[in-house]
């Protein structure tokens, strides 16, 4: 399967898009859209956020939009174990660290929370959420928020249940180091098993990302700003 990521077409949204190969399974919808530009990406975290996409369907040499760290290559080999996969074009230098130190909540529809608390002189937390693009269009951005229309909700209903979550951290790993974040937040009403969220942790790793659950971050946060105060 060859992924690639493609600036804003006529109808002004950006998208990462798929070409099945011989073994590949084929995917429901052959884009996932999103209606913002992502401004600044890191080679690792665009080809991340692409593989979460079509990971269900990939089989068998993947070909990614720009060149992948030896490091998420095997860790993406591993999420697709025991399918066997050939991952290229492969970087032999390191992933970059994101800058920033905020965290990103994930919004998506039927579990929206409220924002993480914010401290003056603390990293900046925001809330990322994602619109389904059946009903709405465009990006709507704020101080700490950042709304944007995608197609996600659409793959979302099309994947293995496990696999449910992963279009909308795609679309979230878009926009987080813009807002410097370097960490993910889910919130606790989403049901994750806990080996999937194993194989998702490892992959956000890799791209030197954090990924919790929204209690933690809140105890987290509460500590953090007791530590100060």
């Amino acid at each position: 399967m060859k992924l690639s990521w493609a600036d804003a077409g006529l109808n002004g949204r950006y998208y990462f898009e798929a070409q099945p190969g011989e073994y590949d399974g084929v995917p429901p919808i052959g884009q996932l859209l999103v209606d913002r530009d992502a401004l600044f990406l890191k080679n690792d975290v665009i080809n991340l956020a692409s593989f979460l996409v079509f990971a269900p369907f990939v089989s068998g040499e993947l070909i990614l939009p720009r060149k992948v760290s030896a490091e998420l290559a095997e860790a993406m080999q591993d999420y697709l174990a025991p399918a066997w996969c050939g991952i290229f074009p492969l970087d032999l230098n390191p992933t970059e660290a994101p800058q920033g130190d905020g965290m990103a909540l994930l919004n998506i529809p039927g579990h929206e929370t409220t924002k993480l608390p914010n401290q003056w002189g603390m990293p900046r937390n925001v809330s990322l959420t994602v619109l389904d693009s059946a009903e709405w269009s465009g990006s709507i951005l704020a101080t700490d928020e950042i709304r944007v229309a995608s197609n996600a909700p659409v793959f979302s209903k099309f994947v293995p249940q496990q696999e449910a979550l992963s279009p909308y951290i795609s679309v979230a790993l878009l926009f987080m180091e813009a807002f410097r974040c370097n960490t993910l937040v889910i919130p606790d009403s989403i049901e994750i098993d806990d080996v999937q969220w194993d194989r998702l942790s490892r992959l956000m790793d890799t791209v030197k990302f954090g990924f919790l659950r929204e209690s933690e971050a809140r105890v987290l946060l509460e500590e953090s700003a007791n530590s100060v105060s």
